[in-house]
């Protein structure tokens, strides 16, 4: 019994000598176990070589997509540049899901990343970083609201910050995300009162109104909101 369990445990941390296509040298495939309802959660995870304590960057993916996506490749390369740790999780992958898009499984799958990546890594505990683009700005401002205390500083990329009304600009502008939306929250804003709390929890706005944590930088480029699928008034 003890040899299976070990084996076990050992299969859970194990790091993949795989390389991923187009990612990095040296990132691989990992799963680690997430507190939310303690499930194996996969991610992508570089470590470098350093006996010091280094910097952890926590890369967040984008609204459609999953850990495998290719949009957050530059995260990862600057961290080997910089011989900083990184990992990517999953957190219950494309936001068109009631486990994913802001849920506390997606909360606490982040934060268990993080725990991980500090048991395998020699990870400095007061440079811990987010970042994240579109759905991963959405995610990443609502894990500063939720867990301020973890981070040393947030930066969000064209985020979403209000479900609801982001709701209502994709029906309007009919382009496809409210339906990613209705699927995640249970209905459209005002079906019931169960459904417009879940609006208001894993909306980032929500947990902001009175921001007192780490260093926060909220980006949007010449073009974003004004011809993308993000709104600019959604950064306000």
């Amino acid at each position: 019994m003890k040899t299976t369990a070990c084996f076990l445990l050992l299969t859970l941390c194990t790091i993949s000598t795989r390389a991923v296509d187009g990612w990095p040298a040296g990132v691989r495939e990992v799963r680690y176990p997430s507190t939310a309802d303690k499930t194996e959660q996969p991610a992508l995870f570089y470590s470098p070589v350093a006996k010091e304590p280094r910097p952890l960057l926590v890369g967040l993916h984008t609204w459609s997509s999953d850990y495998k996506n290719g949009y957050d490749i530059p995260y990862a390369k600057w961290c080997v540049e910089q011989g900083w740790v990184f990992i990517h999780p999953n957190f219950r992958g494309p936001n068109r899901r009631p486990e994913a898009c802001g849920s506390e499984l997606m909360v606490k799958d982040i934060s268990s990343a993080v725990e991980w990546a500090a048991k395998q890594a020699a990870v400095d505990r007061d440079r811990i970083y987010l970042v994240g683009t579109s759905g991963g700005g959405h995610a990443a401002l609502l894990l500063a609201g939720r867990l301020p205390e973890l981070w040393a500083g947030v930066s969000a990329w064209v985020g979403i910050s209000d479900l609801s009304a982001w709701h209502s600009e994709c029906k309007k502008a009919k382009r496809k995300y409210w339906h990613d939306i209705e699927a995640s929250c249970g209905g459209p804003p005002g079906k019931s009162p169960a459904v417009d709390s879940e609006y208001s929890r894993r909306s980032p706005l929500t947990w902001l109104g009175d921001y007192r944590g780490p260093a926060l930088d909220i980006n949007a480029g010449i073009h974003d909101g004004h011809t993308g699928s993000v709104p600019i008034t959604r950064r306000r």
